[in-house]
């Protein structure tokens, strides 16, 4: 096989790597930190869609799509190393505008590989997974039936199944119906579900029921209101009414620029919490993508009382952190693209305690601001790059901190990313600590080999004030 010459894109790429600075920083995560919840199930909409007459398809007879995504996981420090692997299977099964019922099934399966399943003393890469006692476990996230084209019903899904519209995020295996729209004009729909509380990050919720009720309006176009009330036992101390949540929830269009959306919780009969958001989006030359478009984003939360033990769904995190104190956070973000070529972006985040005095571990008051320049597609068609200046203040402190990443397209179809970020914290919610100052340097290499099929591979480097760590992944995404 001849030599392959890089392209002038990726020659390009290697050069400025080592000069450029500015990575897409990332914003501190509302509530407790920067971190997503320990192993949260994917979204359905995250699967793939494979194009039509997919393999599956063919070999069912039936419509059929789904995807399989293989990943292998190393990090290593200076005193220990970890070595995990994963597959995660999601499949739809049928056709919701032809067939009466349609499957689906989201499902992962994970391996220790090496044996590091330390539980006792300090070890830097416990996982939920390391607290069984095989090595290898898999979970179900979602595997339920979905019934169509049924008189007076818009929704009916049996089995395990995700609530993501309910006062809060929940997994339910359990049966779930909504009606049809009635009594017009307002097309008011009422709804309940039931059954077992599915706690993926417990070894058994045996018992623990799931079940709620709600009520949804919409009397006006582009708007849409919801009445709910969820109850969830197990996980509450005994008698403290920490088991029914009510949220009333509404989200409005008043134009097709700008979406509106605000909710409020209550639990124990006190009102829990209070978010609200906005998004604006205009084109302002040649119309949408005509290279002028501005983006505003707007978003507000409160917590109202000290939220301590209750059930998993309320809070995922009160279990393992302590008590969350009683805070407020606002953001706003514009974006405005100049052109063909050229993108910035501003944005600003407030977080602060109702009573300062509670600032600690995993519950600490910011402000962050940053300002972010992007370049599309030139000098060289498939050549990106952006840079990110940001400021930081907490504990009286102000720090200034730059990041960024360069990308570009390589022969044979490879893409290449090399970037850095900056967290002012990163939580171990394993460890029980705050990594502070976390620098982070990364690669990354993606391929489409094959019209169904995408390959990977990242490695990052970490440094923070305790520590270095390392971590390479490898994965492959095959759609069916």
């Amino acid at each position: 096989m001849g030599v392959i010459v890089p392209s002038p894109v990726c020659r390009r790429v290697g050069g400025i790597a080592v000069l450029s600075i500015a990575l897409s920083a990332k914003l501190a995560a509302p509530a407790r930190g920067q971190e997503p919840p320990p192993e949260p199930a994917p979204a359905a909409s995250s699967a793939p869609v494979a194009p039509a007459g997919s393999p599956l398809s063919d070999l069912l007879g039936w419509p059929a799509q789904g995807f399989l995504s293989l990943r292998y996981r190393a990090r290593w420090n200076s005193d220990d190393s970890d070595q995990d692997a994963y597959a995660l299977l999601g499949a739809d099964l049928g056709d919701p505008v032809y067939d009466p019922v349609t499957v689906h099934l989201l499902a992962r399966l994970s391996a220790d590989l090496d044996g590091e399943r330390d539980t006792e003393g300090h070890y830097a890469f416990d996982s939920l997974a390391d607290t069984y006692s095989n090595p290898v476990n898999g979970k179900v996230y979602h595997a339920y039936l979905e019934a169509h084209r049924m008189a007076g019903v818009r929704t009916l899904r049996v089995g395990r199944q995700a609530l993501r519209e309910t006062p809060a995020l929940a997994t339910l295996d359990g049966i779930l119906i909504a009606t049809d729209d009635f009594l017009a004009p307002a097309r008011l729909s009422a709804g309940l579900y039931g059954g077992l509380a599915a706690r993926l990050t417990e070894s058994s919720s045996e018992g623990d029921t799931l079940y709620g009720t709600f009520l949804e309006g919409r009397p006006l176009s582009g708007l849409r209101a919801r009445l709910d009330w969820m109850h969830v036992s197990g996980g509450a101390l005994p008698g403290t009414g920490r088991e029914d949540l009510y949220a009333a929830a509404a989200w409005a269009r008043p134009w097709p620029q700008l979406r509106l959306h605000a909710r409020h919780t209550r639990l124990e009969g006190h009102a829990r919490d209070l978010e609200a958001d906005a998004a604006l989006d205009l084109p302002l030359a040649g119309g949408a993508g005509g290279g002028w478009d501005l983006r505003v984003q707007a978003s507000y939360r409160e917590l109202f009382r000290v939220q301590v033990l209750a059930p998993l769904e309320y809070d995922l995190f009160v279990s393992t952190l302590g008590d969350l104190f009683p805070y407020r956070e606002g953001r706003l973000l514009a974006s405005q693209d100049l052109g063909r070529h050229l993108a910035v972006e501003a944005g600003y985040a407030i977080r602060r305690l109702v009573d300062e005095d509670d600032e600690g571990p995993f519950n600490r008051e910011f402000a962050r601001g940053h300002a972010t320049g992007t370049v599309r597609d030139w000098p060289l068609r498939g050549l990106s790059a952006s840079a990110t200046v940001e400021s930081w203040e907490s504990q009286g402190r102000r720090l200034w901190t730059a990041g960024g990443e360069i990308a570009g397209e390589c022969p044979l179809g490879f893409r290449i990313a090399l970037g850095t970020d900056y967290a002012l914290w990163r939580y171990d919610l394993y460890g029980d600590r705050e990594r502070d100052h976390v620098r982070t340097w990364y690669a990354r290499v993606r391929l489409d080999p094959a019209k169904r099929l995408r390959v990977s591979a990242e490695y990052r480097y970490e440094d923070d004030d305790y520590d270095i760590v390392h971590t390479a992944t490898m994965g492959a995404t095959w759609r069916f």
